[in-house]
């Protein structure tokens, strides 16, 4: 970041990321260097409960039982206390769901974040078939 560098790429999944850390350094770059949230541009993800195997459960960022959309909202909570941010630019969806309906529930919570004005655009990465891109693109609102 020191050298340009303005795209931070993290997840809220404690068993691979330290998302906490990442917001601790961005405060930091603002107390030391001056390089304010608003120069940098902050992505996470929403990672589904099956991407948590072997995970202590109390690191999970949300309520695995709860329903899909609320496991969402929680994350999204989560992600902006994490990142000391009142907002994430992209809030991606780690990996379609195991059916279309719940990669669709999962994308209408990311979409209700974005209409909150909480997250700037939503998104998916490990996407391997058209089909679910095509379905994306059709039944965003």
């Amino acid at each position: 970041v020191l050298t340009g560098f303005r795209g931070i790429d993290t997840a809220c999944q404690p068993r691979h990321y330290r998302e906490d850390l990442v917001g601790q350094a961005i405060a930091r770059l603002a107390l030391e260097h001056g390089i304010s949230r608003d120069l940098l541009w902050t992505q996470t993800k929403f990672s589904p409960h099956q991407g948590y195997d072997g995970t202590d459960r109390t690191k999970v960022p949300y309520d695995p039982v709860a329903p899909l959309a609320v496991q969402v909202a929680q994350s999204i909570t989560r992600s902006t206390h994490n990142l000391c941010t009142g907002q994430i630019d992209s809030f991606l969806l780690h990996s379609p769901l195991h059916s279309m309906a719940l990669t669709m529930e999962a994308w209408r919570a990311m979409e209700r974040a974005v209409h909150a004005g909480i997250v700037g655009q939503p998104g998916i990465s490990n996407l391997y078939h058209l089909h679910t891109i095509e379905t994306l693109y059709n039944q965003s609102s």
